[in-house]
Formats: structure tokens, C-alpha cells, sequence
């Protein structure tokens, strides 16, 4: 593989500290210091005697959010004297010698000489930086290193043999003479200074050691031995041994700073200490949030949300100013909105997928039309990325990465296109969001007020609430105590688990003794699923709900008021029950509004990285080479390009997975991959950098795309549904024709009616068609356009009678023509209006339960010369699925 002919940062999610990482050290090239970024950095075993070494005097920093050591030592001290450092030996002492002339008097040898200094100071200690929220079980040494050793004495010079002689005849001793003494050995070098650890953390660091101290002097040269004495030499005392020379100075030690900040303190402190490689590390803290967001699941308690917070968090802290992290995280958590009574932050929107759809779309199931756009958009062509890589592989030359590179900006461009044509979606949605909230709190102003004009007549009227007898006023005390907190917050939706509502203790209050039944969930209590929710994201229950609130399940309050509801009190209950409904109705709206923000700024993020991409190739067209590092580039900008068009295909895919989810009511969270066609943001980067070749990256990309596959288990649970012979169907009948009704309808041409979850006791009551009739009207060409709407609650018994199903969509309406004559009975049986497909309704394949809406809008009415003077019934035929 080919290395980068340039410095960088190491980067990766997790770092184990090993022989790649000491090489990475060990073989840095140029100048400046070696970061370590990651977002665990541990050791678990592999370096010889569990040492990493950083003896070269290049700076060494580590950066994470953990650093566990797990008893690593980091040496970074100043290495060992190379034997060669050590001081020169002394001269040695001048032989002994006798007078040429004379008598015989020999001299005894010379003094050795003295050592010489050791010849090299100790080298200092490595500086060490650790910049990590959390330091634990670690040893740190930059202690200096020892000096060289002196050199050693000189040795002395050898005395004068001495000898025998006979001047007479008798032998005589001519004495010799004493060898000198041995030179003092040299001074050893001074130690080397200790190099600076820094430590920096919000958690003081745990069980950690660490050591600045000076390194020693080197030791003394070694004495000089003295000289040999001569023969006979016997007059003096032998010439002494040498003495061995004083050590070095010790360096200077430099006490490790340890640095203990608050979390506002430390993340200002980031980009300083990081310089340029902060723009480094931030898109890849980036990656990870968005593999972690794709990879996350609601229903499989594992870390993928909160570690993509983390992540997303994490590369705001090094570049604030990132769109598309702050877009990824505010399509997962919301928007803040400070409390102002606590002053805290408390998230509003969230819960979208990575796509910033809402987990709970509300669409026309109709699943064959998303299958069938998934499945034309799916076989895509992994060319760009293998012809990038092949052109690596064989070097091939300038002109075709060109043609590569054109091949690429006309993808890029495809992308661009799609991404505007989203954001001009958006922008419309977000006005109908707002329009849908308009609606919303009209209506339920209207409710408020009919439930308020009738508390006196409902205090005449008994219900049962849970096991508690009331009035039906007392409920409608307790909803409109609801309704009347909405504008100020205290009733708000709780945003990740819109089912749930957190209502203040003033509300609560004021809804009187019959809210504590009321408002009480289920088992488990509600409170553990805001818990569990907050979980998801690494947040507490405080972050999404305002203290001191009272949580409870909207859902489960609407079923207890219909459970309530009697012959006898049905009129009454029945408004007070509607009420409930719009009052949930306005929060879901209301967060709606702010979903659909969010989906404003995401496709207009999502535009702008879509133009910068096509600008980005278009720039590598340009400079193109043969370099490694523009094929890398250009191979990794094509990955780009492939995931964008990717997340068309997922649209799709999302689509269907909500057509089935409505239709069933199962839950099919993990039918769909989102991480489909994404390779880990650590394999790209070493590809990147030379460590992963190009055949891996294509077996990475090949597995990555092979997730993408729409689970047939989706097209089977529709059709168990929609098809399945045990599901039967039949036509609920309703004729009005109260007088008071009648008389109501006349003035208004609107007409509210309630429909039962279970006709005559049914299961899984599917909506499939509706018929209108206004019996006994007139108009200009005997027909009429009607509108009737199903309410936002959709109520279906699944399981038994007493397993109420209530999903909270959009509340939907379909025109019908309507004749003046009664409906004809052959309807019943006219395979055309029983067995539709999901187009011929808007709310088709959901509950036939709730509240549904009759009206004949103003223009239609006039067009048409709608005269109701005779009506003397309507009629509602609805046809509908259901479990035999």
C-alpha cells in the first residue's frame, strides 16, 4: 500500500492502543506533533512490557472522551546513553624510568590521568498531552534521561624493573621502582530535563501515575588502576588506585499540570489545543453520529441513538457552525424550547428517521405503488466506485479518471435536481403544517365551546370513569382544565412518545378529584416510557418532560371516556370524548409545525451539500492526477454520490414499510436498513490514508448495498391484510334521521356522528369505501359533491373486546358524489365497493372507529342549489374489512 506523503492526525471511533499505533509513532515523518483522536482510547494487552513509547522527542496528544488504560504505560522518557556517549578514559601515567648516568636510582611511574566528561547530557522527557473527559487507570513517565558516564581514569604508569647484579662476585639487588598512581575517573554528564505531562479532563483522573522528575546524572567515570611496579621495587609504597569520578547534575523536573474543568471550560478548550486538525476530526465525529442514526432502532435497546448524539454533539463542539450536524441532530432530539419556569431546555419535534421523516408518517398505504418505485430505483450500479478503484489498481492513465470524474458530476447533478425538488416538497408541507394547526385550534375553540355550554345539563348525567362513578361535567371539567393549558405549556405533548401529554400540577389541580383516575396510566406507568425513550438518546426523563409534571397517555385517556360512554349519557360523553380527541389532536399538530421545520432546514441542508458535492467533483475533474490521493478522493466522493441516491431508494422502501405498519398495525421498525450502502467512516478514512485497499473497499461497498434487500416479509404481512381469506367483508349502514340532527345539518350542512370500533362486535374493522345519500333533497342535477372526513383517531378492537386500538394520523377526507334518492341495496354486494384498493379512499385500511364528519362545502352547495327543506334522511354506507 501507499502511504500519504503527508502528516495527519490517527483518527478512528476507537483506538487500542497496539503495534499499528507505535509504528504510526514510530515512522511519523516531517514535523510536528502526533495526535491520537478518537472517541475511546484503551488498551487491552499487545505492547512489549505494556509500554508505548514515545522517546523521540516529537510530542505526543491524545484526545478522546474516554481514555481507559488498562496499566499502559506511555514512556515517553528520555532514553538510555548510547555506550559511545561515554567520556573519554584519562591519559595514562608516564612509565618509570632510571638516571642514564650515575648511580642506579630508578623513578617510580607517572599518575594516570583524569577522565574525561561524559560526552552527552541525558535527552529529555517526550511532552505528553492528554485532552479526554475521563482519564482512568493509566501511567504516564516523560521523566529525563540519565547522562552519559564519565570517562575513566587514567592508568598509572609502570615502575622500572629492577635486577640483579654482581660487582664482586656476590650477587647483589639493583631495586626497581613503584608504578604510578591511577587517574580519577571523569564527571558524568548532567541528566536530561523531564518533558511536561498535561492532563486534561472534567473527571479528576483515577488511578493514574505519573512522573516528571529530572533524570540522573550519569554516573562517574570509573577510577584508573594504578601501575605495574617494577621488579624489586621495595623502598615505597605501591602507587594507589584511582578514584572514581562524581556523578552528573540531576536535570530539571517539571511537575505534570493537571487540569480538572467543567464541561463549558473543556469544550472551549478543544480547538486550541487541536489547531487544524480539529477540521480533521470533526467530519468524522460526523460520520459516526450519522452510521450510529442510521443504524438506530426504537424497539432494540441498544446505544446506536445516544452514541449518535454523542457523536453529533461532539463534532458541533469542533466546528459549531456544521449544518449538517446540526441538522441530523435536531431531526433526532427537536427543538429546544426553554421552560420559563425552570429556565431549562425541553425538546419539541424529534423522532425522525435519517431521512428527517417522522417515524409515524401518515401516507396513502398504498404499497404496491412504493414496492414497485423501490425495486425500478434498486438496481443501481456500483460502477463509479469499482472503475475508480480499478483505475488505482492499474494505473491507469489521466484521461479515463476523467471520464470517470464526468461520470460522477452527472450523478451528483441527478442528486442536486432530486434535492431541490424535496425542498420545494418541504417548504409546501411545512405550509400545510401550519394551515393543519390553524384548523386545529379552531376546531377545538368550537368544542371548548359546545362542552362548556352543556356543563349543566352534564351534571345531570352519571358515568363511569375507571372504577370511579362520576359526572359526565366532572370529565368534561378535567378536558377543558386540558384545553385551556395548551397556549401557555401547560399542556404540552411529550415529543419523542407522542402518545403521551405532561400536564402541570396546576392543571392537574384544577381538573379535580376525578383527574387522578383520569390521568393514571397503565402498567407500566408512563413515566417508564418517557424513561426508556430519553435512554434511547443517552438523556434523562428531566430533558424531555418539565419538572414537576404529571405524565399521561392520551390514548388511554380518550379510551377511558368512551368505556364511560352509556345510552344515556352518549350525546354528552360522546362531545366530551371529541374534545379529548381535538385537544390531542392540536399537540400532535402543534409538534407537527415543528417537524416539518425541520424538515424545511434539512432539505435545504440537504440541497446545499447536494451542490457542494457536485462542485467538489467538478474541482477534482479539474486538478486531476495520477496521484494515489486523487483516486482515493475521487473514489470516496463517489461513495458520496452513491448514498445519496441511496436514500431515494430508502424513501421508497420507508414508504411501504409505514403503507404496511397502517394497514396492520404491527410494528415493522427493523424490515428497513438505513445504514444500507454506508461503509463504517473508519474504513473510508483508511482507505483514505493507504491502509485498506481498493478490493477491500469494494467487498465492504458490496455488503453494505446487499442490506438494501425490502424484506418479503413486508409484502407478506400486507397481504395477510389485504388478501388473506380469513378477513371478510361487509357494509355498516347507518341511516340519521333525527329530527334534531336533520334540523342541525340543514343550517350547517355538517353532520358529526360517531362509528363503533367493532361493528356488531368485529375485529381489525378496516375502512375500505364509503357511500353518501341525502335522502329527500334537491338539487340542480340530482347529485351532489359531499365530503366526509374521518377524524385524526383511528379506533379498531384487535385481540378481544377489551384491546382498544387507537392510531393518531391525520385527519382525512374523500369527496363522494352524492344522489338525492336512497342508496341502492345491490351496494351490499357489489364486489366494486366492497373490495377497493387504497386510492379509493383516504383514510383507506384504517380503523372505522371514531368521530367522522359529514359536510357539503359553500361553493358546491350554491353550484349545485342545494335545497334541504325535505331531507328526511342521510345515509352512510361504509364498507369495510374485517377478522372473521
Amino acid at each position: 500500500m501507499v502511504m500519504l506523503p503527508f502528516n495527519y492526525p490517527f483518527i478512528a471511533d476507537e483506538i487500542v492502543l497496539g503495534p499499528e499505533h507505535q509504528a504510526f509513532y514510530n515512522d511519523y515523518v516531517g514535523s510536528g506533533s502526533v495526535f491520537f483522536l478518537a472517541r475511546v482510547i484503551r488498551y487491552a494487552g499487545g505492547l512489549p512490557d505494556n509500554s508505548f513509547r514515545a522517546q523521540t522527542g516529537r510530542q505526543v496528544l491524545f484526545f478522546a472522551d474516554l481514555f481507559e488504560g488498562g496499566g499502559l504505560l506511555i514512556d515517553a522518557s528520555g532514553p538510555s546513553p548510547k555506550p559511545e556517549t561515554q567520556g573519554l578514559p584519562g591519559d595514562g601515567g608516564t612509565p618509570g624510568r632510571h638516571h642514564l648516568t650515575g648511580a642506579w636510582s630508578p623513578l617510580p611511574g607517572g599518575a594516570g590521568g583524569t577522565g574525561q566528561p561524559g560526552r552527552e547530557a541525558g535527552r529529555s522527557g517526550t511532552p505528553v498531552t492528554i485532552m479526554c473527559r475521563e482519564i482512568r487507570n493509566l501511567r504516564v513517565s516523560a521523566a529525563g534521561g540519565t547522562g552519559s558516564q564519565g570517562g575513566q581514569g587514567g592508568r598509572g604508569g609502570n615502575g622500572v624493573e629492577g635486577k640483579i647484579v654482581r660487582p664482586g662476585g656476590e650477587p647483589e639487588i639493583a631495586e626497581g621502582s613503584r608504578g604510578g598512581p591511577g587517574g580519577s575517573g571523569g564527571p558524568g554528564a548532567p541528566g536530561g530535563a523531564a518533558g511536561k505531562i498535561v492532563t486534561i479532563s472534567v473527571a479528576a483522573p483515577q488511578d493514574c501515575a505519573m512522573d516528571g522528575s529530572g533524570g540522573p546524572g550519569g554516573p562517574g567515570g570509573p577510577p584508573g588502576p594504578r601501575g605495574k611496579d617494577g621488579k624489586y621495587a621495595l623502598d615505597e609504597l605501591p602507587g594507589p588506585n584511582g578514584s572514581g569520578g562524581p556523578a552528573g547534575p540531576v536535570g530539571t523536573a517539571v511537575a505534570p499540570e493537571i487540569y480538572t474543568l467543567s464541561e463549558a471550560d473543556y469544550i472551549a478548550g478543544l480547538r486550541p489545543h487541536l489547531g487544524a486538525y480539529a477540521n480533521h476530526w470533526a467530519p468524522f465525529r460526523l460520520s459516526m453520529g450519522e452510521w450510529h442514526y442510521r443504524r438506530f432502532h426504537s424497539d432494540d435497546g441498544s446505544s446506536e441513538g445516544a452514541l449518535a448524539v454523542v457523536e453529533l454533539d461532539r463534532a458541533l463542539e469542533l466546528q459549531y457552525d456544521n449544518r449538517r450536524a446540526n441538522q441530523l441532530r435536531e431531526q433526532l432530539l427537536g427543538l429546544p424550547v426553554t421552560d420559563p419556569e425552570s429556565g431549562r431546555a425541553v425538546w419539541t419535534g424529534g423522532g425522525l428517521n435519517v431521512l428527517g421523516l417522522p417515524r409515524n408518517l401518515d401516507l396513502l398505504p398504498k404499497f404496491q405503488d412504493y414496492q414497485e418505485a423501490y425495486v425500478q430505483f434498486a438496481d443501481l450500479s456500483l460502477g463509479l466506485f469499482s472503475t475508480t478503484v480499478d483505475a488505482e489498481l492499474s494505473a491507469e492513465q489521466q484521461a479515463s479518471l476523467v471520464h470517470v470524474a464526468e461520470n460522477q458530476i452527472g450523478q451528483a447533478q441527478q442528486v442536486a435536481s432530486e434535492a431541490k425538488r424535496q425542498q420545494e416538497i418541504s417548504a409546501k408541507e411545512l405550509t400545510q403544517a401550519r394551515d393543519e394547526f390553524d384548523y386545529r385550534q379552531a376546531e377545538l375553540a368550537r368544542l371548548n365551546g359546545e362542552v362548556n355550554a352543556a356543563l349543566e345539563e352534564m351534571e345531570k348525567e352519571k358515568m363511569k370513569v375507571g372504577g370511579v362513578f362520576t359526572t359526565v361535567a366532572a370529565v368534561a371539567g378535567a378536558v377543558i382544565s386540558v384545553i385551556g393549558a395548551i397556549p401557555s405549556g401547560g399542556a404540552s405533548l411529550v415529543a419523542i412518545v407522542p402518545s403521551l401529554m405532561a400536564l402541570s400540577k396546576s392543571v392537574v389541580d384544577s381538573a379535580g378529584p376525578i383527574a387522578h383516575e383520569l390521568f393514571k396510566g397503565k402498567q407500566p406507568p408512563p413515566t417508564e416510557a418517557v424513561s426508556k425513550a430519553a435512554q434511547q438518546f443517552g438523556k434523562q426523563a428531566q430533558d424531555l418532560v418539565k419538572a414537576g409534571h404529571t405524565i399521561a397517555d392520551f390514548i388511554d385517556v380518550v379510551n377511558k371516556i368512551g368505556d364511560g360512554i352509556t345510552p344515556d349519557n352518549a350525546k354528552h360523553a360522546g362531545l366530551v370524548k371529541e374534545a379529548a380527541v381535538a385537544a390531542h389532536a392540536l399537540l400532535l399538530s402543534q409538534n407537527d409545525v415543528a417537524i416539518a421545520e425541520l424538515r424545511a432546514k434539512s432539505a435545504e441542508a440537504t440541497a446545499g451539500e447536494a451542490n457542494q458535492l457536485v462542485a467538489s467533483i467538478t474541482d477534482a475533474r479539474n486538478e486531476i492526477s495520477n496521484s494515489v490521493v486523487s483516486l482515493r478522493q475521487l473514489a470516496l466522493q463517489s461513495l458520496a454520490v452513491a448514498l445519496s441516491r441511496m436514500d431515494v431508494i430508502l424513501d421508497a422502501a420507508f414508504r411501504a414499510q409505514r403503507a404496511v405498519e397502517i394497514v396492520t398495525r404491527r410494528d415493522e421498525t427493523r424490515s428497513i436498513a438505513f445504514d444500507s450502502g454506508m461503509i463504517h467512516p473508519e474504513t473510508q478514512r483508511r482507505y483514505w490514508e493507504g491502509r485498506v485497499d481498493g478490493a477491500t473497499m469494494l467487498r465492504e461497498l458490496q455488503d453494505a448495498w446487499g442490506k438494501l434487500l425490502l424484506p418479503a416479509t413486508l409484502s407478506q404481512h400486507f397481504l395477510q391484510v389485504t388478501g388473506d381469506a380469513a378477513r371478510d367483508h361487509d357494509v355498516l349502514r347507518l341511516s340519521i334521521n333525527d329530527p334534531a340532527l336533520l334540523a342541525d345539518f340543514r343550517a350547517t350542512r355538517t353532520l358529526r356522528f360517531m362509528v363503533d370500533p367493532a361493528p356488531r362486535g368485529r375485529l381489525e374493522a378496516k375502512a375500505r369505501n364509503v357511500a353518501v345519500a341525502l335522502v329527500g333533497a334537491r338539487t340542480r342535477t340530482g347529485t351532489i359533491s359531499s365530503e366526509i372526513t374521518h377524524g385524526s383517531r383511528y379506533e379498531q378492537r384487535i385481540g378481544g373486546s377489551a384491546d382498544l386500538d387507537a392510531d393518531m394520523l391525520l385527519e382525512r377526507t374523500s369527496t363522494r358524489l352524492t344522489d338525492v334518492e336512497p342508496l341502492d341495496a345491490s351496494l351490499v354486494s357489489d364486489a366494486e365497493f366492497l373490495h377497493t384498493e387504497p386510492d379509493a379512499l383516504a383514510f383507506w385500511g384504517r380503523g372505522v372507529g371514531g368521530t367522522w364528519t359529514l359536510a357539503v362545502p359553500d361553493d358546491e352547495a350554491s353550484n349545485q342549489k342545494l335545497d334541504l327543506t325535505d331531507l328526511a334522511e342521510v345515509q352512510i354506507w361504509i364498507a369495510y374489512q374485517f377478522l372473521r
